[in-house]
């Protein structure tokens, strides 16, 4: 959906009384997400407060369904974030968060996983009205964090949840690329 570039900084404290900076995140200008993507693939590269690297994630090539990898400042791959699938992984299964509840799961997985009951975390984007959905571009997310992980990692997986927002959610480049988070 989104393809433009961006520089988000998120802070501890509130939108007026901002504390720390946490991470910044960068985007360069790429493709959309698309089956058998050679080149331009979408990628997102995470910062500490001092500028070092903290990481990074992308949506490499695929057949079926998108998944995002997740990669410590090392460049390897820490996690891959995918929707849940059925039939082989050529579907997604509507059924995982439970019928009728509009809930949009993504399950967060070891690297070289992917199949039900594997996931060790969700991020999973949640209803907020007819009004909210339709006629504006605001998005609630959960996001289950995987047990035991420390907090460079804990901020590469909320990265990637605003990297999910940014790829499959946004309406479209109406935005400036430049965002500021407080949490």
């Amino acid at each position: 959906k989104n393809q433009r570039a961006f520089t988000q900084t998120v802070w501890k404290g509130t939108k007026d009384q901002r504390e720390s900076v946490i991470m910044t995140m960068k985007k360069e200008k790429t493709c959309p997400v698309a089956p058998c993507q050679g080149c331009c693939i979408p990628a997102i590269s995470y910062f500490a407060a001092d500028g070092s690297p903290m990481g990074s994630a992308s949506v490499p090539c695929h057949f079926c369904l998108p998944s995002i990898s997740v990669k410590d400042p090392s460049g390897n791959q820490e996690y891959a974030i995918q929707m849940p699938s059925c039939c082989g992984g050529l579907c997604v299964d509507v059924c995982a968060e439970g019928l009728c509840n509009l809930k949009i799961p993504f399950y967060i997985y070891p690297p070289g996983k992917g199949a039900k009951g594997e996931e060790i975390g969700k991020i999973i984007k949640l209803w907020r009205g007819l009004g909210t959905e339709i006629f504006t571009d605001a998005s609630s997310f959960q996001v289950e964090f995987p047990k035991g992980i420390d907090e460079t990692a804990k901020a590469r997986v909320l990265g990637s949840t605003f990297f999910i927002n940014m790829l499959f959610f946004e309406k479209g480049n109406s935005n400036e690329g430049l965002a500021e988070i407080a949490i």
